[in-house]
């Protein structure tokens, strides 16, 4: 059930309308009932692998709190991580290690036949999976205390808003939710439906008929000419494409769980608007950059005595693992070398344009800044975006060495009518994250904004839904 079907509002409608009448203890229970309904639907198989993993990480999280042996808890601290790592291992990582295999096997004169599971990958794995990793983590270093009653961990791990992609959440910050009750108050559902109202916003028509166009370029035969100027503004349309589909959904997330008396992370905050690559991960998918940098990289890098040399290596290292948490595949494999390049690159030049003074005028100031992230643009989002959704690393490589290599306008190439499209299409959600940078609010357009300003930006996206919504696009990240 995507958020943006009518099976699912009739389905919400239900769960929202009972869950009122119930008190905290039996709302719980029934929001698990509604999440496993919820999972089941998507396929029953997938059911089963979050059953599986939320019995043995609780487990396993009891033992580690009832031990005072250090031995006893890592030993439960690595069969929690253990059951978690297998069934990704197995269900989203099998195939790529079949598929490597068998030609290695081939080349030692080994013919053996690769193994296809038959199997879809669960939805919403990858997220869940890394939840119960963080959460059996912190159960370790006793900075958290894990939930004793099974229901409640049940429903932490399974909470059908954020159980497809996400955000992935902190056991210190929703099972402290779960546990109180809650308070369903009119600014939440006032916050609730502007959040689901702008989700769907995002997703209906600016994600999914940037789909339209994006489709059509990479199904085109290939090789082929490419011309530098079209594949920038073909770049531009995958990033939008990608950031509306997975910030609607995430979006969407908040705005169900305002509605029922939660409070779900924000997971996105103006990437576009991004200067650097660090600056860019601190606003794209900020629950995984955090769950990274406080479950890998800081353990890595302030155990010991580790030096600059240590720490650029583990960011090389922290960004392999980004890449491989989308798909274990070579094109992903370059697309994290690639980020880890910026990375390392920005980290060495940083200290040369900090000692470059500042100009005392504002409006200097923000044209210099809307310069570097326009530049950093075609860097940081063009060219990832490419490697991300190419069909192959020889579409993408010809693609991305058209920009360097043959850019030059060529008339009668549809090159104004790809520009128009998109520029008509993400024109709306630009100007509304560069006004919620401004107000330093995520909710900036509901808060702060003047009701002369509100009242025609709702119905302006509400007409523009209507009349060129498009449907029937899967979440994009619900494939990692």
């Amino acid at each position: 059930m995507l958020f943006n079907s009518l099976h699912f509002a009739v389905f919400f409608a239900v769960v929202y309308a009972v869950y009122l009448a119930l008190d905290h203890k039996r709302q719980n229970l029934w929001l698990l009932a509604a999440s496993y309904a919820f999972c089941v639907s998507w396929d029953w198989r997938f059911f089963a692998v979050l059953l599986e993993m939320t019995l043995v990480v609780h487990f396993c999280a009891l033992k580690m709190a009832d031990s005072p042996d250090p031995k006893v808890r890592k030993r439960f601290l690595v069969l929690a991580l253990a059951a978690c790592l297998v069934n990704l291992g197995v269900f989203k990582y099998f195939g790529f290690f079949s598929d490597t295999l068998v030609p290695l096997l081939r080349l030692l004169g080994v013919s053996v036949h690769p193994v296809v599971l038959g199997i879809g990958l669960p939805v919403g794995l990858s997220f869940y999976a890394f939840q119960a990793m963080g959460y059996a983590v912190d159960v370790h270093r006793k900075e958290l205390d894990p939930s004793r009653r099974f229901s409640d961990f049940a429903l932490f791990m399974a909470f059908f808003p954020r159980l497809i992609a996400g955000p992935i959440e902190r056991g210190r910050d929703l099972l402290g939710q779960i546990a109180a009750p809650r308070r369903i108050t009119f600014s939440g559902i006032s916050d609730g439906t502007y959040l689901l109202f702008w989700g769907l916003f995002e997703k209906m028509f600016v994600a999914d008929n940037l789909a339209k166009l994006v489709d059509g370029v990479f199904s085109l035969p290939f090789p082929r000419v490419y011309y530098g100027p079209k594949i920038l503004i073909w770049g531009y349309a995958v990033f939008f494409q990608v950031y509306c589909d997975f910030d609607g959904y995430s979006n969407m997330a908040r705005g169900l769980a305002k509605f029922l008396g939660f409070e779900l992370s924000v997971n996105f905050e103006a990437p576009f608007i991004a200067t650097n690559v660090s600056d860019y991960f601190r606003r794209w998918h900020i629950t995984l950059t955090r769950w990274m940098r406080d479950y890998v990289y800081m353990p890595l890098t302030f155990r010991g005595n580790a030096g600059v040399l240590r720490a650029y290596l583990n960011t090389v290292l922290v960004m392999m693992l980004i890449a491989i948490w989308h798909e274990a595949s070579l094109k992903f494999f370059v697309w994290g070398l690639y980020l880890s390049a910026l990375f390392v690159v920005y980290r060495l030049t940083k200290p040369l344009f900090d000692r470059i003074p500042q100009p005392s005028s504002p409006w200097l100031r923000g044209g210099i800044y809307s310069l570097r992230a326009l530049f950093y643009s075609v860097w940081g989002l063009v060219i990832p975006s490419i490697l991300f959704r190419a069909n192959s690393l020889p579409q993408a490589a010809s693609m991305i060495a058209a920009i360097a290599g043959n850019f030059r306008y060529v008339p009668h190439a549809y090159f104004e009518e790809d520009l128009i499209r998109v520029l008509f299409f993400v024109w709306v959600v630009v100007a509304v994250g560069v006004y919620q940078h401004w107000k330093k609010d995520v909710l900036a357009v509901p808060h702060s904004a003047p009701w002369w300003i509100r009242a025609p930006f709702y119905l302006a996206c509400f007409y523009l839904i209507v009349l060129f919504g498009t449907s029937g696009y899967e979440y994009i990240y619900a494939n990692f």
